[in-house]
């Protein structure tokens, strides 16, 4: 339920095989609600709260690659 997820985290643990993951966002419905940049990693581990963000009817994260063209989406996580 969306009051449930406001208080909860998402856990993002992702690696990559060629590169490093440069970026990282999580969107609600079509708005862009966290990300963090430059990340030099191949391998991703964070927990990020959900509290304090705007919430709609779901999130997904996406991941970016060294090359922008390359993007990882996840499937949507309903929150209703």
């Amino acid at each position: 339920a969306l009051a449930e997820a406001r208080t909860g985290t998402v856990e993002i643990r992702a690696k990559i095989a060629d590169g490093p993951i440069r970026r990282i966002r999580i969107y609600s419905a079509d708005k862009l609600i966290w990300s963090k940049e430059d990340n030099d990693t191949a391998e991703v581990s964070l927990t990020v709260p959900m509290s304090g963000l705007e919430l709609k009817q779901f999130i997904r994260v996406e991941l970016e690659g060294e090359n922008p063209l390359r993007i990882c989406n996840s499937t949507p996580f309903y929150l209703k």
